[in-house]
């Protein structure tokens, strides 16, 4: 039998090879509950016996940073939890005080949690982490609560939300009839443990019942909804002979049926093969389903139905859990007290729902920008000071402001809060550019990349030239920002108005407990942490190269000359005018093109250690200009005279051959 992933030593850290970034960052993880049955069972436990130690031990050394120990509701006490934590606890720091080796490994993960805990809460002190008492809202100690935060992970896996109100206005009337199939397969603890329901088999009935029935709203009566289970559905499906009563009762109910509704758990048709009710029954459309809503809600992953099948349905939803509270949000969804609103934590194949690709950057958004200064006289671990703040503008012509912008000030450049395609901020390390040119000039420098926190990009740029600056930002396929124009002494921020889109058509889909909401999410504040380090006070930063109109004039004058020079001195006056200006010419060209590389290439020739400082010290003063494209201009005179020579001496051969 195959392990539980929690425990396998062999697949959970080959998954976990695959996630190193993410680990590297501090990322946890928690193992699943140990004291469910699949586990009992993998470990073929007997009646009052539970291996805890041992299961806790397995889990850890899988990969496990944090051990879950729950079980399925009602299936173990309070008491019998509590002694079975003590027992593993106890167990690690013995272990702990004996064996290095699996001293190092709990200290790692020690470690990891810790710096969670650092980054959620900077002192570890009780007052910070629990709330007054006497703060909390009232409701939040009601039944009530627990609904709200159930409701929130419910997905709508299949149609779109749009696509939904056609398909169900409304919810069941009193003429219409609802026909329930429930998974009933039963589980045990141990092997002469009793067995239990995982999902009770009239569990949603009762819940519609108690909710909607004569007794409450009185939307529904009794008789409307019928219940059966998977193995009654499998029963009709075969032509079970032996349940032929039966199986009449449930095919009439079916025909008269406005509703048809499965409750199902996951499909493993090894150790339950009634699990495959759902797809047997998708399979093999006996039933006209043409004015019928066909429903399902999977209280396990939505994963077990394929494309084909899914098309089928009216709906599909998920709720990924199986206690009373899931139930009684199946209830309140299927008459439509809520919305479901969040996002599936897996990929649905059969919806083409892929996680990684929604997590990337909406591309329909816009990136705002904005900035502060790094005065010259602070530190690198100091805070910058705060500038003006100048407030993006969408719409007429965005006024500058003055500021006090030099050559060779830094400026910290940050995002807004960039959004995956679900609309949450996108996840940590997400790759962002910022994009920096001179328009006038025609030079683009290389872009800086830089990942987000929490949705956030930051990075500090250096004014490096006279001329406008203009700064934008991309993240995949987000291409659209803010511009921040950086032109003399004043900053003007431009910001596109975003597109109005409709409605996404991919299935929204929600996290098993509720999509989380971001903690506060950084804003562009006054306070920020530079990211490059700010030189010290009274250090000069040097300037970057430049290019300006004076060096293409100077360059121009002295190739002219060049090529003048190569005319009168270095040519026979007898040869005809073209021959004469040929070279001149080339030279001319070839410097030329040896002043546009200088252009290109200037800012990276100042990075290179050797001659950086040369570079720095004389493309200020244009003579670096003028000597770049002097030799250029020699070279490709002297190349045209080696090439002419070659050629001569080539053909010359060719003659005295024949």
């Amino acid at each position: 039998m195959t392990k539980p992933i929690s425990l396998d030593p062999q697949n959970l850290p080959q998954i976990l090879d695959t996630l190193t970034p993410w680990r590297t960052a501090g990322g946890i993880v928690v193992s699943a509950p140990l004291e469910v049955p699949a586990v009992a069972k993998t470990y073929k436990v007997s009646a009052g016996e539970f291996p805890v130690r041992r299961i806790a031990l397995d889990a850890f050394l899988a990969g496990s940073d944090m051990l879950l120990f729950a079980g399925d509701d009602g299936a173990i006490d309070n008491q019998t939890q509590l002694a079975y934590t003590v027992s593993a606890i106890e167990f690690f720091v013995d272990k702990y005080n004996t064996d290095t080796v699996f001293q190092q490994r709990v200290d790692d993960s020690v470690r990891r949690i810790l710096q969670a805990k650092l980054a959620q809460y900077p002192e570890f002190r009780l007052d910070d982490i629990l709330p007054s008492p006497d703060a909390l809202p009232a409701q939040a100690t009601t039944p009530d609560t627990l609904f709200d935060i159930v409701r929130s992970g419910v997905t709508l896996v299949y149609p779109d939300v749009n696509e939904l109100a056609d398909r169900i206005p409304s919810a069941p009337l009193r003429d219409e009839s609802i026909v329930i199939f429930t998974d009933d397969r039963q589980v045990q603890r141990c092997e002469t443990c009793p067995p239990f329901f995982l999902l009770p088999p009239d569990a949603l009935r009762t819940a519609i019942l108690n909710r909607y029935g004569p007794d409450a709203s009185d939307q529904i009566t009794a008789d409307q909804i019928k219940s059966y289970t998977f193995t009654d559905l499998m029963n009709v499906l075969s032509g079970n002979d032996a349940t032929q009563l039966k199986n009449g009762e449930i095919q009439r109910e079916l025909g008269r049926a406005s509703w048809i509704i499965f409750a199902m758990l996951d499909v493993a048709p090894d150790q339950y093969p009634n699990s495959m009710a759902v797809k047997a029954f998708l399979r093999q459309n006996t039933i006209d389903l043409r004015d019928k809503k066909v429903i399902v809600m999977a209280f396990n992953a939505p994963t077990y139905l394929d494309n084909t099948e899914v098309s089928i349905l009216t709906a599909y939803y998920s709720f990924y859990n199986k206690t009373p509270q899931h139930i009684e949000a199946a209830a309140q969804l299927l008459f439509k007290e809520f919305s479901p609103q969040g996002h599936a934590p897996v990929n649905v194949d059969a919806v083409e729902y892929k996680i990684p690709e929604l997590l990337e950057p909406d591309p329909e958004q816009v990136i705002l920008l904005d900035y502060a200064e790094v005065a010259p006289e602070e530190t690198a671990t100091a805070e910058p000071s705060p500038t003006v703040t100048v407030e993006p503008v969408t719409e007429g012509t965005p006024e500058p402001v003055a500021v006090s912008i030099q050559t060779g000030d830094r400026l910290i450049i940050r995002t807004g809060v960039i959004v995956d395609k679900l609309g949450n901020p996108v996840p940590d390390n997400t790759l962002v550019s910022f994009n920096r040119t001179y328009p006038k000039e025609g030079l683009e420098l290389a872009p800086i990349t830089v990942p987000t926190i929490n949705g956030v990009a930051q990075t500090t740029i250096t004014v490096e030239r006279e001329g406008t600056l203009e700064i934008t930002a991309a993240s995949g396929d987000a291409t659209r920002s803010g511009k921040i124009i950086i032109e003399g002494p004043s900053i003007t921020i431009e910001t596109p108005t975003a597109t109005a889109t409709a409605t996404p058509t991919e299935t929204p889909s929600p996290t098993p407990t509720g999509t989380p909401v971001p903690t506060d999410t950084p804003t562009p504040t006054a306070t920020i942490v530079p990211t490059a380090t700010v030189p010290p006070a009274g250090t000069n930063v040097p300037r970057q190269p430049t290019l300006v109109f004076s060096d293409l004039f100077l360059s121009l004058v002295v190739l002219f000359g060049v090529g003048i020079g190569i005319v009168q001195r270095f040519t026979a006056p007898q040869l005809p005018l073209a021959e004469r200006i040929l070279p001149a010419l080339v030279a001319i060209a070839v410097g030329l093109a040896g002043y546009v590389l200088y252009g290109i290439f200037a800012v990276q020739l100042a990075e290179v250690k050797i001659i950086g400082a040369w570079v720095h010290q004389n493309s200020h003063t244009h003579w670096l200009t003028l000597i770049i494209s002097l030799l250029f201009a020699l070279l490709g005179w002297g190349g045209l005279a080696v090439f002419r020579r070659l050629h001569a001496r080539y053909f010359d051969k060719l003659r005295r051959g024949r």
